[in-house]
């Protein structure tokens, strides 16, 4: 990812993630190790079987077999809200149509999967604190907007990809699934993404991108 004299520091005396004799209608026997501050790629031609086993991650589809372990525990994604519960967090590929809710703001978009973290003891949400954690992780990503309350349509595509990855960072993940993180945005963003994808990684999380 991005200069070719990047070198992670890896930790591998445990991985984050184990998947063990996964199987679908479309995959045979996935078997792999993703560890700490590590980013793994995985990629085929369209219709490979790579999409399907991060929409499995996700909880999105189901597995016919095998095994899935975070941090050294068997996992039974069967949604996704098993998979966040399990430390997963899914960017998809098409952020449009799956990864945005575009006639919304840009602070509720980037707090749209973490809303029960930010709930009161009376079940209430503060808009005050909504906009301070939106601000807190679009700072963080360099995400460009002019204002949190502007309609995440109207932002560009590698601005919007960072309001995608901020909505899943403020879930506290262990694990990202990337589905082709970089997918229509242009080259500077393209460099921004990877940058904050290497970042994640020194942070010790472990990164699995999926690209055909």
């Amino acid at each position: 990812l991005g200069a070719a004299t990047y070198r992670p520091t890896i930790d591998r005396r445990r991985p984050l993630l184990r998947v063990e004799r996964l199987e679908s209608p479309t995959l045979r026997q996935v078997s792999f190790e993703l560890h700490a501050g590590e980013v793994l790629g995985c990629s085929g031609l369209m219709g490979a079987g790579q999409g399907e086993l991060a929409l499995i991650l996700a909880g999105a589809r189901a597995a016919s077999a095998g095994e899935i372990e975070v941090d050294g525990v068997r996992q039974r994604i069967r949604s996704v809200r098993d998979s966040v519960r399990a430390g997963l967090a899914y960017v998809p590929e098409d952020r449009l149509s799956q990864g945005l809710f575009l006639g919304q703001s840009v602070a509720r978009n980037v707090t749209a999967a973490s809303l029960r973290r930010l709930r009161s003891a009376m079940g209430l949400v503060s808009p005050g604190r909504v906009e301070a954690e939106a601000a807190a992780w679009t700072n963080q990503l360099g995400v460009r907007v002019p204002s949190l309350g502007a309609a995440v349509r109207t932002l560009s595509g590698g601005n919007q990809q960072r309001v995608v990855l901020s909505k899943w960072l403020a879930t506290a993940p262990r694990v990202f699934v990337l589905n082709g993180p970089t997918v229509g945005v242009d080259i500077g963003a393209k460099e921004a993404i990877h940058l904050a994808i290497r970042r994640l990684a020194e942070r010790g999380m472990g990164v699995l991108m999926v690209s055909d």
